[in-house]
């Protein structure tokens, strides 16, 4: 599943959807019928993202098992139309945007419930991962307070009817120059980039390459001269570094122009992704209706992956020192030995 801020509707492909052809290009369906806990009867629903893809089904109420929390009647759309399955390595979607349009989500209905202290949930994006389970953090009801370097900034959101979370941005700043003015922007973890108007992305990178001229193509040289990129939320300018956006061997830098059509008066024209996220950790406070970013903490990024190195090497070692002790007893019981007088 991926887990969206971005879109309130939480969705599976149903079984029969994908049994057909084109289907859902193989991914996993959901048999409502097979399922004992179900209550269908639920309201049609069509969600469409920004990309151009989208998803019709009706909404059905099941019980959702979610990293051992279990919540019951939970309304979840069972998509049978649209093209966002066949386009995506996921099989659904964990809709964890703040919209008061359509049923209660798995996090507000878990609270709703009693089963969560609190009507939140915080991520930590792990930039670091060396496998695919070392992705990060989705808490449920609280935050990981180790995964925060600095103080929180928080931001109120702007409305709760867009499916998101928009809140007000400041501007954005290339080291001291601003290169776009005060916009609606979103912390949306369904994006993998940075999204921005066209005109103020390339106004971005004309800061960024300025800073650049004499190292283009010289990864190691940009990333030690170029600038810093804030954003301004909540009062603060959140910095991106250069190690952070711009991204591998051949420092691609993180930001993308992008175009919304027919959107509500009010929507995002700035989305914070996941290439802005993995330097913050985010709590989403559904109760409160704000945003809060603190700068990741940098000391506790262990990942599962250097977590089996280290445990490997450890043994490794253990394994060398207990070798080392093992010889030295018999180096010194054959001395021992030796020095024994012969009968």
């Amino acid at each position: 599943m991926l887990c969206d801020t971005g879109s309130p509707v939480t969705w599976v492909p149903s079984a029969s959807w994908c049994a057909g052809a084109p289907g859902c290009g193989g991914h996993k369906g959901f048999d409502a019928n097979a399922s004992s806990s179900d209550v269908p009867g639920g309201a049609q629903v069509a969600v469409q993202y920004g990309d151009g893809t989208g998803i019709g089904g009706a909404f059905t109420g099941d019980t959702v098992h979610l990293g051992g929390l279990v919540v019951p009647n939970v309304q979840v759309a069972l998509a049978d139309q649209g093209t966002a399955p066949a386009s995506g390595v996921f099989d659904g979607l964990l809709g964890l945007g703040l919209a008061s349009g359509v049923p209660p989500g798995v996090v507000a209905a878990a609270f709703a419930q009693g089963l969560l202290a609190m009507p939140l949930f915080s991520f930590w994006l792990n930039p670091d991962q060396l496998q695919p389970e070392d992705g990060g953090e989705l808490l449920l009801g609280g935050v990981d307070e180790a995964h925060a370097a600095g103080p929180w900034t928080w931001a109120n959101v702007t409305s709760d009817t867009l499916g998101g979370w928009p809140v007000q941005m400041e501007g954005v700043w290339v080291g001291q120059t601003q290169v776009a003015p005060a916009a609606v922007a979103a912390a949306d973890t369904g994006t993998s980039l940075i999204l921005g108007p066209p005109d103020q992305v390339a106004a971005l990178y004309d800061a960024i390459n300025a800073a650049l001229r004499g190292v283009e193509g010289n990864c190691a040289a940009a990333r030690l001269r170029a600038p810093d990129v804030a954003f301004g939320v909540g009062g603060a300018r959140l910095v991106l570094t250069p190690k952070q956006y711009l991204r591998g061997g051949g420092c691609e830098a993180a930001f993308a122009p992008v175009t919304f059509a027919n959107v509500p008066e009010g929507y995002p024209t700035w989305l914070l992704g996941d290439a802005f996220l993995g330097a913050y950790t985010t709590v989403f406070d559904m109760q409160l209706g704000r945003v809060g970013f603190a700068q990741a903490s940098e000391g506790r990024r262990v990942t599962a992956g250097q977590a089996q190195v280290a445990a490997w090497m450890g043994w490794h070692l253990a394994a060398l020192v207990l070798g080392v002790i093992v010889i030295y007893v018999l180096a010194v019981e054959v001395s021992r030995d030796s020095t024994r007088p012969q009968t």
